[in-house]
């Protein structure tokens, strides 16, 4: 039988962190160990934790604050199954979700996997279901487009809670980018596409993602990632084969709307501030694919955002 290893990042996450724990533990498909890494959090949180951790029987390990891709990171170290599964702290899997990606592990005819994932429901922080996210209506890995223009030109949505990933193919391209706090899960798939992994969907939905305030979606830390993505793969070293120019243009057409659009949603003087120096910094590193109604768009959320904080 497969062994798989599930690795929990926390960080001050104690009112959601038990229920992740219970749906993971109440798998029809067991993991061969569960692993807590505790991302720094305050004592009465490292408490907490390290209470549920007991009482159940986990893997515990506890490190510095360095995000939640240095906590998965750290808890595949020490891991020791052939697959490997992350959950958020405040997300829960479905009790089938290792069966059904197992499953999608055996269909294949070869066995060099990188990744199997699947479906997500979404859920109100109090697990109140609102929408059932199934993948585009283009799939991401698409048989008859398997380019790298395909994985860039979209959001990728192979979400860490709802794959299952090979140990050596985690370890071949090293891991999760620890610069990315978002992004991060679009960042590893292109890892693994290029490396020449396999990547199955499996269109069954397998987990749980809550929603709730303190999540990182459109904040500074969110924005600052997108930056962090855009950058790193426009300057990739591709290999001669990929058109530099349909690179830079795919990821100029996917961000363009959100970088603008951040001027206008910023909800603080201190997310203005950077979301204003990420636009100022997009728009100068596309400057020559910028039509002349995106340099109008751009200066009309400009000066309408700085107007706004500026007047205040």
């Amino acid at each position: 039988m497969e062994k798989i290893s599930l690795i929990i990042p926390f960080y001050n996450g104690s009112g959601y962190i038990k229920d992740a724990i219970l749906s993971a533990i109440n798998q029809t498909v067991p993991f061969s160990e569960i692993i807590v890494v505790n991302d720094g959090s305050n004592e009465q949180e490292s408490n907490f934790v390290k209470g549920l951790a007991d009482r159940y029987k986990l893997n515990y390990k506890i490190k510095q604050n360095g995000g939640q891709s240095s906590a998965r990171n750290a808890g595949a170290r020490i891991s020791k199954s052939q697959y490997l599964c992350f959950l958020d702290q405040d997300d829960i899997l479905l009790p089938e979700h290792n069966q059904v990606l197992i499953e999608g592990i055996k269909k294949q005819a070869e066995y060099m996997q990188g990744v199997v994932y699947a479906n997500f429901c979404r859920a109100e922080a109090d697990m109140s279901i609102y929408s059932r996210m199934s993948r585009p209506k283009k799939l991401l890995i698409d048989v008859n487009d398997r380019s790298i223009y395909s994985f860039l030109s979209q959001d990728i949505h192979i979400l860490p809670s709802a794959m299952i990933i090979s140990r050596n193919a985690f370890f071949d391209i090293d891991g999760f980018d620890e610069k990315f706090r978002g992004y991060e899960d679009d960042d590893l798939a292109l890892r693994i596409f290029i490396r020449g992994y396999h990547i199955t969907y499996v269109d069954k939905e397998v987990y749980v993602w809550r929603r709730h305030s303190n999540q990182t979606t459109n904040s500074e830390v969110m924005m600052s990632s997108r930056l962090n993505y855009i950058t790193k793969w426009c300057d990739y070293l591709y290999d001669n084969t990929v058109d530099i120019k349909k690179v830079r243009f795919l990821l100029y057409k996917r961000f363009r709307s959100a970088i603008y659009h951040d001027l206008v949603k910023a909800s603080s003087p201190s997310e203005y501030i950077i979301a204003k120096n990420i636009a100022e910094l997009f728009y100068n590193k596309f400057a020559d694919l910028q039509s002349i109604i995106y340099k109008i768009k751009y200066l009309y959320y400009y000066n309408k955002s700085s107007k706004k904080w500026t007047e205040k």
